[in-house]
């Protein structure tokens, strides 16, 4: 194996906010209002193969990897009981 990279599919879908509005996908890792933030290792994955994240490369050891999401939502945009949910597929390149 030479390298395992990973970036996310397509935007993240959010669902159960009024209006069904839609997050932004942040650069950085907190996300801040209107955003939503998806890591790995602690660092913000983007969108698209070009913009891959590096997990590993060329090693005979495992690597350990730590997949997170956190969102910013403003209070107008959830009524309350609302059931939220977020989608965002992370796909893992492997160059063997």
């Amino acid at each position: 194996m030479n390298s395992v990279k990973a970036f996310l599919g397509s935007n993240p879908v959010s669902g159960g906010l009024v209006g069904n509005k839609q997050l932004t996908l942040s650069t950085s890792s907190e996300a801040a209002d209107g955003q939503i933030a998806v890591n790995l290792n602690g660092n913000p994955l983007k969108v698209g193969n070009e913009n891959a994240t590096t997990i590993g490369t060329a090693t005979d050891h495992e690597e350990h990897i730590t997949i997170g999401m956190n969102a910013a939502i403003a209070t107008a945009d959830v009524k309350d009981g609302a059931s939220l949910s977020f989608v965002a597929p992370v796909v893992f390149a492997v160059d063997i």
